[in-house]
């Protein structure tokens, strides 16, 4: 059988979805091929049905931020699928799992591919690979005056009492899976994602996180781009770094006390 990365290598392509009877592939300059693997030898077709292109992006999207700059974008924040909540998925009774939701095409909002926009330079993309938008969150802070490490932390690693932030320090690897998952899961909804500071330590070491809207009205209420919105504080803030006993004992205390500047933390 056909190895995909031939196919991709001879077609200048990558894969999106895999179906039961074959797999779409988006080619460099914007077209879909369906790899029909159903019968004793593969074919090659043009796949022409916008549908079908849309769910294989919206598939590919949750893996691939960089794909969701394909994705039809929101022209209106509101116009999210009444079928679906804006999930793109449905739930079936006695189905295994969640299906993809035939109103919005698995997009999670109704809207056409614009091809025109494809044409953007990628460093213009708005939403670039996460390692791109770290890099661009580095020089941005850079430009603010801060030149110390960039420690990342995610909700798990900080809460507030009152206006002091106590934050334990994780292991790196873990906080930037984590930290690459929220982006993703942003991206992939186009309501825009939020890499900012959440302080500077006394050495300099500037913590970052990424955030993101928990949906259309919290995009707009908090004036999230669809795309990448870069923030560093500017007031600074008492933060006390905790090991891990302290952790334990003071997040049980202050699990009521974090209040609306932990939303911040998502």
């Amino acid at each position: 059988m056909w190895g995909y990365e031939t196919f991709a290598r001879e077609h200048s392509a990558i894969p999106l979805y895999r179906g039961w009877t074959g797999t779409t592939f988006l080619t460099t300059s914007g077209d879909f091929l369906f790899l029909d693997e159903e019968g004793d030898a593969p074919t090659i077709r043009y796949d022409v049905d916008e549908s079908t292109q849309l769910v294989s992006l919206a598939i590919a999207a949750e893996y691939f931020s960089t794909l969701a700059n394909l994705l039809p974008p929101r022209l209106d924040p509101t116009a999210t699928c009444s079928a679906c909540g804006g999930t793109g998925k449905v739930h079936v009774r006695n189905a295994t799992g969640p299906l993809l939701c035939g109103e919005c095409n698995g997009v999670g909002w109704r809207g056409s591919i614009d091809r025109s926009s494809w044409l953007e330079a990628a460093e213009s993309a708005r939403y670039p690979t996460f390692e791109e938008a770290i890099e661009q969150f580095s020089r941005f802070a850079r430009s603010q005056g801060h030149f110390g490490t960039l420690n990342l932390i995610t909700s798990l690693d900080a809460f507030f009492i009152g206006r002091v932030l106590f934050v334990r320090i994780p292991k790196q690897g873990d906080a930037v899976a984590q930290s690459r998952k929220v982006y993703l899961r942003a991206a992939r909804r186009r309501l825009g994602v939020l890499i900012a500071s959440a302080g500077t330590l006394h050495d300099g070491t500037l913590l970052v996180y990424v955030g993101s809207p928990l949906d259309t009205t919290d995009a707009m209420d908090r004036m999230y781009p669809d795309g990448l919105k870069l923030t560093v504080l500017t007031t600074p803030r008492e933060i006390r770094l905790i090991g891990r006993f302290r952790w334990w004992f003071l997040s049980r205390f202050a699990r009521d006390l974090i209040g609306t500047q932990g939303e911040h933390f998502r």
